[in-house]
């Protein structure tokens, strides 16, 4: 492990980080098995504040960090550029008191994203929209093509105002998806052209991530801001309260209708998600009985392997509950959480094995 945090180290240090984006620094990182915690200068026994890949406040100052089931076969580039995504985090965190109060997304309420096949017939068509913008030489067409995203992303805000939330998973997942590419980008161009080419594929794949909003954001928020850069637009480096999405809206907005065509293959593709969401749900039910009653809140979770029916959660890898007395408790195993009906916030019981 030391050997491999020694090789990223080497990698990051090939990279300006102002180049990614303006005012972006670089961060301190710690990479992490199931046993301890490999610092810049020290190794410690991993503890609770050690889950998943994100950014944490560790000694005061924020800390990137990655977890590494194995060191068999790592690539070190595609790694460096993924903690890269995480020391964005950091530096949002940092810099934008907005962010952090007003700006990211809640996760919980994301669950609720609005469930309806009308949404994803439009986000097919933006995400055409954007493919061909990438794509194309004559910058007079692409800037056309821009203003029919533009249209279509402001009359989906229009007409439900819950598609924020999208908007925002755009603007922070995005973001960091965007500059930890173009970090891959300096540290090997094949890499980075490999890479590119997953997320067209990815954003017209209804097999992936299509339904499911906040993997979405990652792939199709870095290609926004990848057409943002082709047509040299110039948007705030700061994160402040607004989205890049309404940001753009000021400048390229003119209302005209879009049309778009219903496609029969999202309808029933969509269809087959939702029951599919439904199904894990019961069946998890059946598997996890033992029941817990009490007055629990959501402290620490999985947002990308969660899903919610009703007021019922699905947390497929663990979640870390807070009981009225403070204490923590964290369930690494599969857990269905029951939501208070008053407030979204509450828990007010548990299911697991």
């Amino acid at each position: 492990m030391r050997d491999i945090y020694n090789k990223l180290e080497f990698e990051l240090n090939k990279i300006d980080f102002n180049t990614l984006w303006e005012e972006f620094k670089r961060y301190d990182f710690a990479i992490y098995d199931n046993e301890n915690v490999y610092l810049k200068d020290s190794i410690i026994e991993k503890d609770n504040r050690f889950i998943g890949n994100t950014c944490i406040k560790y000694n005061d100052e924020y800390l990137a960090i990655w977890y590494l089931e194995s060191i068999e076969n790592i690539d070190i580039e595609l790694l460096a550029s993924n903690i890269v995504h995480e020391m964005f985090h950091c530096y949002q965190l940092e810099n934008s008191i907005n962010v952090k109060n007003n700006c990211y997304p809640t996760e919980l309420e994301g669950l609720n994203y609005p469930k309806s096949n009308g949404i994803f017939q439009s986000r097919y068509t933006e995400s055409k929209l954007i493919i061909e913008i990438l794509d194309t030489d004559d910058m007079n067409l692409a800037y056309k093509l821009f203003n029919n995203f533009i249209n279509l992303r402001y009359k989906r805000m229009r007409n439900n105002t819950e598609i924020l939330y999208e908007y925002l998973m755009e603007t922070i997942e995005g973001t960091a998806e965007y500059v930890g590419l173009k970090s891959l980008k300096l540290l090997n161009n094949q890499k980075y052209i490999e890479k590119y080419n997953e997320y067209y594929d990815i954003v017209l794949d209804f097999d992936l991530y299509f339904f499911n909003i906040r993997k979405y954001a990652y792939f199709m928020g870095t290609l926004i801001l990848l057409a943002i850069e082709k047509l040299n637009i110039i948007i705030n480096s700061e994160i402040n309260n607004s989205t890049i999405m309404e940001e753009l809206f000021i400048e390229f907005k003119d209302c005209r209708e879009i049309d778009i065509e219903n496609n029969i293959e999202i309808e029933e593709k969509y269809n087959n998600y939702i029951e599919n969401q439904k199904s894990a749900i019961k069946n998890a039910k059946i598997e996890l009985k033992t029941e817990i009653s009490g007055k629990y809140i959501i402290s620490g979770y999985d947002p990308m392997n969660m899903i919610k029916i009703d007021n019922e959660i699905l947390h497929n890898h663990f979640v870390m509950l807070r009981d009225l007395d403070g204490e923590i408790i964290l369930l690494k195993e599969k857990v269905i959480t029951v939501l208070d009906d008053k407030n979204i916030d509450n828990i007010v019981k548990y299911y697991k094995k």
